[in-house]
């Protein structure tokens, strides 16, 4: 019996450290992957099977950006964060933030403590904007993570519930969303997929934004993990 035992154990052991970790496609986390998997079929819950495939499919051969909300602040006239961003690509790469191309906090699902659903709303007007230069982008040097703040008060734009709440301290985040990345003088562009969970401290002041907030990078860059 107690051989028995022991070369179970063993055996056991042994195909615990053998077998590989499970990794989720595209190099997303489990939660994340399986919350776009949701995400699709709360959508589009009439797709095929194998449309739905391609769709995945397509995620998971895109090259990813991985992003975190720090800090929100919402003023009367606008919204304030911090966050960062690490990029996949081989080379450098930048990210425009003209209107709303780079608003995480927009892209995000939002949720507070008792599940309620905060959002940005839609800008009401449509918007032409001149060609984008680098002073209207990140650069994200390759294996690297860049922390930002950026400032936006395009109509206004304030948090809201999806149905009478107190204003949260705290809200969880979930980017699932492609955007775009471009090369560091900007003639190439490459489709990318912005990803990131978590949770982020809101701050809500009954006054503007500071005149002098503005987009721009808080700190040396760091390493991409």
């Amino acid at each position: 019996m107690y051989r028995l035992r022991f070369t179970t154990a063993l055996l056991l052991a042994l195909l615990g450290t053998a077998a590989p970790a499970r990794q989720s496609p595209g190099g997303l986390d489990p939660e994340t992957w399986e919350e776009i998997r949701q995400d699709i079929d709360r959508r589009r819950p009439d797709l095929d099977p194998e449309t739905r495939r391609d769709i995945l499919r397509r995620i998971e051969n895109t090259p990813k950006v991985r992003c975190t909300i720090e800090a929100v602040t919402v003023y009367t006239n606008g919204i304030v964060y911090r966050g960062t961003l690490a990029c996949e690509l081989p080379d450098d790469c930048r990210m425009g933030f003209l209107g709303r191309s780079l608003s995480l906090v927009h892209m995000a699902r939002l949720t507070d403590r008792d599940g309620t659903q905060w959002v940005v709303p839609p800008l009401e007007n449509h918007y032409h904007f001149d060609r984008l230069t680098q002073d209207w982008t990140l650069l994200l040097p390759k294996g690297k993570r860049v922390s930002f703040e950026q400032t936006d008060t395009l109509e206004r734009p304030q948090l809201t519930p999806a149905k009478p709440a107190k204003r949260p301290t705290e809200l969880s985040y979930s980017v699932a969303s492609y955007s775009n990345a471009y090369s560091d003088d900007l003639n190439t562009r490459k489709t990318v997929y912005l990803f990131g969970r978590g949770k982020t401290q809101v701050a809500w002041k009954d006054g503007p934004v500071p005149k002098d907030a503005t987009t721009r990078v808080l700190e040396t860059p760091g390493p991409a993990r």
